[in-house]
Order: structure tokens, then sequence, then C-alpha cells
């Protein structure tokens, strides 16, 4: 009872924070659109640092998903053959 909560929540939080993801992935490419039609400006390192965090939210969120998904088999993480 309590894993099945366990790995539904690791589902929930995963599938959101892939789609929190979302947001500074289209802000780098906002950012790099405005990079390359102004050049740098004050903010020279925007596109990488919200490449870096989209990145970031993504290897979490498949992280959690993949977590979730592995604690609702049965046999839970351990494989009962090793």
């Amino acid at each position: 009872m309590m894993r099945t909560f366990v790995a539904t929540t690791f589902i929930g939080v995963g599938v959101l924070t892939l789609m929190l993801a979302v947001f500074p992935a289209l802000a780098a490419a906002n950012s790099l659109a405005e990079r390359m039609k102004f050049g740098s400006g004050v903010m020279f390192a925007d596109v990488e640092l919200f490449a870096m965090l989209a990145i970031f939210l993504l290897a979490v969120g498949a992280g959690l998903f993949w977590l979730g998904k592995r604690l609702t088999r049965k046999e839970g993480l351990v494989h009962p053959h090793d």
C-alpha cells in the first residue's frame, strides 16, 4: 500500500517536472533567437543557463518517472533472479 503511494507520487512529480522543463527550453530557444538577432547584450549566458535548467529538469523528471514505474512492478527494485 505504501509502495503504491510512493510510486504514484514519484510518477506524478516526474510528469509534472517533465512538463515544467518545457518552459526553460522555450526560454532558451527564445533567448537564442534574440542573441542571434541582437547580440549577447547584458545577459550573456542566458541561453546556456536556461538550457542547463531544462536538461536538469528533464533528467530529474525522467528519473522520478522511471523510479515510479519501477516501483509499480511486483518485484520492486530488486530482480527476483539476482
